[in-house]
């Protein structure tokens, strides 16, 4: 049975994690993704098993911003295999842009996926725990989020914080230059 003691310290080590992931962000990554999303005309983001909580997360933001975004179910072995062979991969064209989630358990054909994405010419963003992930040779933009915990192989405390600081960033950015600070002192209230 869990004691207090024992919930203490799996918060405590999330706390950690999160700090130590928000003291080394690379901003300037986070805000070229920001950039490319917002020039993209049609967005696909690619995720497997835990993954998809927050490519679906992403998918959402996007969309409330009014992004055409589509989710590819990497579990659906029927849909990965049309996606690469039929429609998504083959027709990317200028501003489309991939986004691919890639933590443990790397889903392993994620890298031949996003080596084909890459060579279609268009970007190519990876949200992941490593640069050696599978997809993260293939990409353009890499944003790190570490996920590593005692407990869970895959904590999703540090992506899904990762999305609210890039989705911050796409918002702030709609905001006109002359209306920014005034939305950013509302931002508080």
């Amino acid at each position: 049975m869990f004691t207090a003691t024992m919930l203490l310290d799996i918060c405590a080590t999330e706390a950690s994690v999160f700090a130590d992931f928000i003291s080394g962000i690379d901003l300037d990554a986070v805000v070229r993704a920001s950039d490319e999303i917002r020039r993209s005309s049609r967005i696909f983001i690619f995720a497997h098993d835990l993954s998809k909580v927050p490519g679906r997360f992403l998918k959402g933001r996007l969309e409330l911003l009014y992004f055409n975004a589509t989710l590819v179910d990497l579990s659906d072995l029927e849909e990965t295999q049309r996606t690469i062979r039929q429609r998504t991969i083959r027709q990317l064209t200028v501003g489309d842009l991939v986004i691919f989630f890639s933590f443990p358990r790397y889903y392993f054909p994620i890298g031949n996926i996003a080596k084909k994405a890459a060579e279609s010419g268009v970007p190519v963003l990876t949200i992941t725990d490593s640069e050696t992930s599978p997809a993260a040779a293939h990409s353009t933009l890499l944003l790190l989020c570490p996920t590593s915990t005692k407990l869970f192989y895959n904590s999703m405390t540090v992506p899904m914080a990762m999305l609210n600081i890039l989705a911050s960033c796409l918002v702030i950015d709609s905001v006109s230059p002359a209306e920014r600070q005034t939305f950013i002192d509302t931002l508080s209230s």
